[in-house]
């Protein structure tokens, strides 16, 4: 088969030679050169794989050691504040009177703490009303639950769930004198019953309407039960029967769209059977537009079998479903049956409470308004024809007041989470928040200490503070008034005040939890360590990375004979190896690519010289690896490091200062110069990247050796044309040649035959 032309039609070997054969054997002394550029584009790339193998250990240390995590960047001062803190009393036991919450100097101070800072608040009384009030009066509950015969309810009272059902029957039994007070007697003795006596109570109001009230503290929630189904059904009587043959037909429409559910019944269908047909075809409703959908879960009506009738109910909690059907028997005699159209509308006991929502609850939250919450106290505000008239209505019937220099409005609808975003965006000194376990407003000033106060002068912030709970003008008769103040400390024999517990000295952070019954010791000592296992871990990495630096620079080709280095395999020479010799041979191929690399080299150059530089640590003085126990050991032109432990720890223990400022030194010191060392490898204008592009960024085909690599594909490309035309015309030359020979056969042929020969 040809090498360059490939299968093409040609007619050879006619003369006996073989032509091909002698092509090929032609155009492999031709194809040499293309041979050279193959194995040229497998090095390249080769060569490209390992610059980005030590672009990736350089990323990985750049990563690990430089990056914005301020635990792990070595350039960063908060890096080194590696500190071990301690609070002991006067028995030099433990104190949690103090909280270290950073350090980053050592330090050894007495303490005596005389006062916490405290921030003036004051916490409202319990203004919540604890009851929920039905929609609906006593005397219409109770004809609902004559009409239905039942009503189905749970209660939940602090997180215990009961069911709790009223019956006609239980109504019928009470003895109080009016429908009111039956239904009172009923439900207070089945709470009493299901929660024990007292713990929710049902009262009247003066609209005649049900008072669920719950015990002081206590949660009520009421959820729907189970549902009702009194005359939310429709009944199709006969098709049941097991000698009923024919097709039913049932049409549904809810959410102005109509669809039709059709089964066939065959004789010998037992109910259990035609139930299930009609269960399956609900699984293919047709839709008007002839589409088909499985409206089996949407719409949730049920098939009861009862007797021999067919009972359809919607259980979903949608209203106004339009069902209508027909049934065509056929058997013996056809005969049709069709059914009136009717409406499933599906009841919820709460409806018939008067409430709207799936649950009631008199849980307070900060989505729950303040009508809800606070109930006369607060509605009663808003009422325009109060004597005398209430000041705080405006003309568009809110209520309005001034804090600070922002007018505040509420509304009946507003949520209390909506009044305390309004009031504290105020900025008005002091901040509202709500405690939803006690159930309380708080006030609290935005600044602590002793001069930190709730001054409000607004007459009718006032008022709407009174109606949270909060008497702002008599502070001290608030039970839970707390007063501001300072706190007080003495620290080695002077007496400091602060507004705050959180403190900042000296490079110690702490907190102030509480007094101290004589003197404590706070204490701040250099963690030797934690710096200890930080630089080792350093060191061991930088290791690593000048390690492979080394080992790429240094390794050399390898030969595969005597004169020969092992070069790239081409498909050929493949196909005449096993799997794993062409593995080993590609191993030994890819040894030595970057030796003695000049970009390489230079980066390596680059952090030898580093090690050996003195850093100016500011104020004269200056600080050196090889003080501190870090050294390269014998082979001065290694750029590897190696540690004295001993004299490391000590220099930790005795210059910890001195060794951070070495490492976070800006510009001089060992993190910028190594992050100007990796950048200048790796970075936007980095050597290596120039080289040979980083993956996963704008420069993987924008490099120098890619853009060599196109060079060398637009050179191979023309070889391939070259070798393309050659090829053929050998075998054009060889086809002329053979046609002249076939004529020259077939001439002296044909004179032997006329010489009778």
């Amino acid at each position: 088969m040809a090498i360059y032309t490939g299968d093409m039609n040609r007619v050879t070997g006619l003369s006996g030679m073989d032509t091909e054969s002698m092509i090929d054997k032609m155009m492999k002394a031709e194809s040499a050169k293309y041979e050279r550029m193959q194995k040229e584009e497998i090095t390249l790339t080769w060569r490209q794989e390992a610059y980005r193998q030590m672009i990736k250990s350089m990323q990985a240390f750049q990563d690990k050691w430089f990056s914005t995590n301020p635990a792990n960047n070595i350039g960063l001062t908060s890096s080194w504040n590696n500190f071990v803190t301690s609070v002991k009393d006067s028995a030099g036991k433990d104190s949690s009177a103090i909280t270290i919450k950073n350090a980053t100097a050592e330090g050894k101070y007495e303490m005596e703490v005389i006062q916490v800072a405290q921030t003036e608040s004051m916490t409202g009384k319990d203004v919540l009303q604890n009851e929920l009030a039905t929609g609906a009066t006593a005397d219409q509950i109770y004809q609902n639950v004559q009409d239905l015969e039942e009503l189905n309810f749970k209660f939940e009272v602090d997180g215990v769930a009961k069911d709790i059902q009223i019956t006609k029957k239980d109504l019928d039994a009470a003895q109080g004198s009016s429908k009111e007070e039956k239904l009172k007697e009923v439900l207070n003795k089945k709470f009493d019953d299901a929660f024990g006596k007292g713990k929710v109570t049902v009262e009247t109001n003066k609209d005649k309407k049900l008072v669920f009230k719950g015990k002081a503290g206590s949660e009520v929630t009421i959820k729907e039960g189970k549902p009702i189904t009194k005359n939310t059904s429709t009944t199709h009587n006969d098709i049941l029967k097991s000698d009923a043959e024919g097709k039913y037909t049932l049409k549904l429409e809810f959410g102005g769209e109509e669809y039709t559910i059709e089964a066939n019944f065959a004789n010998g269908d037992d109910a259990d059977k035609r139930i299930s047909k009609l269960t399956e075809a609900f699984k293919t409703a047709k839709k008007a537009d002839g589409s088909t959908v499985d409206i089996s879960k949407k719409v949730s009506l049920k098939l009861e079998k009862e007797g021999e009738n067919l009972k359809i109910t919607n259980l979903s909690g949608l209203d106004d479903y339009k069902i209508s059907g027909s049934f065509t028997a056929t058997n013996g005699s056809v005969s049709s049956t069709t059914f009136n159209t009717e409406t499933i509308r599906n009841s919820s006991n709460l409806d018939k409470l008067g409430f709207t929502q799936s649950q009631v609850s008199t849980k307070i939250t900060e989505n729950t308004t303040l009508s809800q919450a606070i109930g006369d106290e607060f509605t009663k505000l808003f009422d325009k024809n109060q004597t005398p008239p209430n000041g705080m209505l405006n003309q568009e019937g809110l209520l309005e007041f001034k804090l600070g220099e922002k007018t505040i409005t509420i509304s009946q609808h507003d949520t209390i989470g909506g009044l305390i975003r309004k009031v504290n965006d105020a900025a008005a000194g002091f901040e509202l928040s709500f405690n939803g376990l006690t159930g309380r407003f708080k006030v609290e000033s935005t600044q602590s200490g002793e001069n930190g106060a709730v001054n409000i002068s607004d007459a009718n912030a006032k008022k709407f503070l009174n109606v949270l709970g909060i008497d702002v003008d008599n502070k001290q008769q608030n039970d839970h008034y707390v007063q501001g103040q300072d706190s007080k400390f003495i620290i080695d024999g002077i007496e400091v005040k602060k507004p705050t517990n959180d403190i900042n000295m000296d490079g110690l952070q702490f907190t102030i939890n509480g007094v101290t019954s004589g003197k404590i010791t706070i204490e701040s000592k250099q963690d030797v360590d934690a710096t200890f296992k930080k630089i080792k871990e350093f060191v061991d990495d930088y290791n690593k990375l000048i390690t492979d630096l080394e080992k790429t620079v240094n390794e050399k080709r390898e030969k595969s004979g005597k004169y020969g280095y092992y070069e790239p395999l081409l498909d050929e020479q493949k196909k005449a190896m096993s799997e794993d010799e062409v593995k080993k041979w590609e191993e030994h191929a890819k040894k030595g690519l970057l030796h003695n690399d000049e970009i390489l080299g230079g980066i390596l150059s680059d952090f030898r010289g580093m090690i050996y530089d003195n850093i100016d640590i500011g104020g004269g003085k200056t600080i050196s690896l090889y003080e501190i126990g870090i050294t390269t050991g014998s082979d001065y032109n290694s750029g590897k490091l190696t540690i004295d432990e001993e004299k490391l720890k000590k220099a930790i223990a005795e210059r910890g200062e001195d060794i951070t400022k070495m490492f976070t030194t800006p510009k001089t010191g060992i993190a910028d110069k190594m992050k100007k060392v990796v950048d200048d490898a790796i970075g936007t204008k980095g050597s290596l990247r120039k080289k040979a592009g980083i993956e996963n960024t704008s420069s993987v085909h924008s490099n120098d050796i890619s853009k060599e690599m196109k060079e060398l594909a637009k050179r191979m490309k023309a070889e391939q044309e070259r070798l393309y035309t050659k090829e053929m015309k050998y075998f054009d030359m060889f086809a002329r040649m053979e046609m002249a020979m076939n004529k020259q056969n077939s001439q002296m042929s044909m004179l032997l035959g006329m010489t009778g020969q």
